[in-house]
């Protein structure tokens, strides 16, 4: 955090409630930088504490993270380059390790708004620790809300793209740590139910966004010539028949059938069998958990 941030930032640390010595090593730290402000509750729990990080913060652009997965040093540099007046959160690439120590796969982010949109169908590209939130649009959103734990970051970037673009940068900002005690672990079939919730209320937006034979396109061709450009175009592809399996609508609003793409897929037969290999990596870490 402190090879990301300026002297004009803020680090506000959210400590809920720990019972071992991370209070006396965050108030050591906090002696000694002056731009920590430290804050110690009791146990209040995830989505509280988020909100009152919000409620605490100075700057109107709050970065997550969190504190055991690793970023890199360029990471906020990279994210404040799109900061830009409709913006409402900026996401990026990211690697996902098990247990912070084997490597499962990168996964591409979908870099423009109606991709992210799109993306929110599987909820995999739109990472929530390294999110850079624009808060006067997360006000505006409601904030993270209780009644959408434990899918509360899904909820909240639902109800933010109707006040502002979600984008990402196309580059890997951050390695994501999977673990066996997380709360996306230990709340996987809780999450998935509110999840269904917040998917239907997305459909009527994402129906204007995919029903357009040019917007599809459009999307697909926009990775041309960015890193890891082949899977970006196969999980559009994925999201794509996400959405059409989800609502049963084939064709877009004068009757034309979507944009076929499976002949682009047999020519990567690589990447496809590299990314159901991730796939089936973190089901069966799930699984043992």
């Amino acid at each position: 955090m402190v090879s990301n941030s300026l002297s004009i930032d803020e680090i506000l640390i959210i400590n809920d409630g720990s019972t071992d010595k991370t209070l006396k090593l965050l108030e050591f730290w906090a002696s000694r930088e002056p731009r920590i402000k430290l804050i110690s509750t009791e146990g209040i729990g995830l989505v509280q504490s988020l909100n009152l990080g919000f409620s605490e913060s100075k700057n109107n652009w709050i970065a997550r993270f969190d504190a055991d997965d690793r970023y890199e040093i360029n990471r906020l540099q990279k994210q404040r380059e799109l900061i830009g007046g409709n913006v409402s959160v900026i996401f990026a690439d990211y690697s996902m390790y098990l247990n912070g120590k084997k490597f499962a796969g990168t996964i591409p982010s979908p870099v423009n708004h109606d991709a992210t949109l799109l993306s929110l169908l599987n909820s995999q590209q739109t990472a929530h620790p390294v999110s850079l939130i624009n808060k006067e649009k997360f006000i505006v959103s409601g904030g993270y809300r209780e009644s959408e734990f434990p899918a509360e970051d899904l909820g909240l970037w639902a109800r933010m793209s109707r006040h502002g673009q979600l984008i990402s940068s196309p580059e890997n900002l951050f390695s994501y740590s999977l673990s066996k005690t997380s709360v996306s672990a230990v709340r996987r079939k809780q999450a998935l139910q509110k999840k269904e919730e917040i998917v239907q209320s997305l459909l009527p937006d994402l129906k204007k966004i995919v029903c357009s034979q040019s917007t599809t396109l459009s999307i697909f061709n926009s990775y041309s010539g960015l890193p890891l450009e082949a899977e970006r175009k196969i999980l559009f592809i994925r999201n794509l028949r996400s959405f059409k399996n989800t609502t049963g609508i084939k064709t877009d609003e004068e009757g034309k059938k979507f944009p076929n793409f499976y002949s682009y897929l047999i020519f990567h037969p690589f990447k496809i069998l590299s990314f159901l290999l991730f796939q089936i990596k973190r089901k069966n870490f799930r699984k043992a958990t």
